[in-house]
């Protein structure tokens, strides 16, 4: 599904999001599907693929399965999309402990979905399919979930408890953008640990003269500060509302020794790199229309049995990291005790 922004000088904006999740490390899987969709689109399509509902039981079963898709989706995103759709003010719900960033048509709405509060990890399938019910009872023909995955926290697991997030996302309607305007830009973060590519992306929306914007950040989710930081920022420069978005990059992930991944650090490079994207995208601002993308293809995918192997990779590396610390202890204490015999010249 996607939320595409075709302009008057013929080039797309899109925000794609392939309800297949990014994973399960490096470039098993669909690990790199955001790269692999990215090659495959012409110049003139820019994209933020974004993380939908989902975890590793949505990993492809093969990279071979995930290529093929990066395939589908670069052909569809230039053909198969409903342009009859007119965009509407974007909207902030909230919960309480949740929040949402809607991004409306007349169609279907783009709900981003944030943990602020509380931190969170993949949000569950079932988020999706109980938003497109929803969707329909309130006269749209569909939603498109996006989970933002920009704080570290523990994962929900109860679709029950975004329920009320859904329908405050749909329920509310706003007024048509008058003058709508679409920029995208781009900048590099180097140096940032928790980026799996220094690209940083941002795409800027102009609704009736007001402002928003989407950073887009190729990491596993982010430490605390990186999206207040961010938001501060940007809303200081008199944007209306803002959201940050992590594609959940599995590419650097099982690679470091201490963790099974980092997230991205709150780091004044970084911050310098979203100013400058965000400039980038003011300066690219041109008339749009919204259209969407809604279809579908066969594709392998892991399944729940994805989980009980990384449970038992998980206790393998455990154990690992247990004998290799007992190792380097007794090497330590072997080396510490050789080097008190020799100093008491008993050795």
């Amino acid at each position: 599904r996607g939320l595409i922004f075709k302009r008057v000088d013929g080039s797309s904006i899109a925000l794609l999001v392939p309800e297949v999740h990014f994973g399960p490390f490096r470039y098993l899987g669909s690990s790199a599907l955001p790269y692999q969709i990215e090659r495959r689109l012409p110049p003139t399509v820019k994209a933020l693929v974004l993380h939908g509902a989902g975890s590793h039981e949505r990993n492809a079963s093969h990279s071979l399965e995930s290529e093929k898709l990066a395939e589908f989706t670069a052909k569809v995103v230039q053909h198969d999309i409903l342009c009859n759709s007119e965009m509407h003010k974007p909207m902030r719900v909230s919960d309480g402990l949740r929040e949402a960033f809607a991004l409306p048509t007349s169609k279907y709405v783009l709900i981003a979905i944030v943990s602020p509060v509380i931190g969170g990890d993949d949000l569950p399938y079932e988020v999706q399919r109980v938003a497109d019910e929803i969707a329909v009872k309130y006269g749209y023909n569909g939603a498109i979930v996006v989970d933002c995955h920009n704080l570290e926290g523990r994962r929900e697991t109860d679709t029950s408890k975004f329920v009320p997030l859904l329908k405050a996302a749909l329920s509310r309607g706003t007024e048509p953008c008058t003058n709508l305007a679409v920029g995208y830009g781009e900048s590099h973060a180097p140096f940032v640990r928790g980026l799996c590519s220094s690209r940083i992306k941002a795409v800027v929306l102009s609704c009736s003269s007001d402002l928003y914007a989407l950073v887009y950040l190729y990491g596993n989710n982010a430490e605390m500060g990186v999206r207040a930081l961010i938001r501060r920022m940007l809303l200081d420069r008199g944007f209306t509302d803002v959201e940050v978005l992590t594609a959940d990059d599995h590419t650097c992930s099982g690679t470091t020794f201490d963790a099974p991944y980092y997230a991205v650090e709150p780091n004044p490079l970084l911050l310098r790199a979203v100013s400058q994207a965000v400039e980038h995208a003011l300066t690219d601002l041109k008339e749009a229309s919204p259209c969407v993308l809604d279809t579908s293809t066969r594709l392998r995918l892991v399944g729940h049995t994805i989980f009980e192997l990384l449970d038992l990779a998980k206790e393998a590396g455990d154990a690992v990291l247990r004998r290799l610390k007992v190792g380097v202890l007794l090497l330590y204490a072997t080396t510490l005790a050789l080097a008190l015999l020799r100093g008491s010249h008993l050795l």
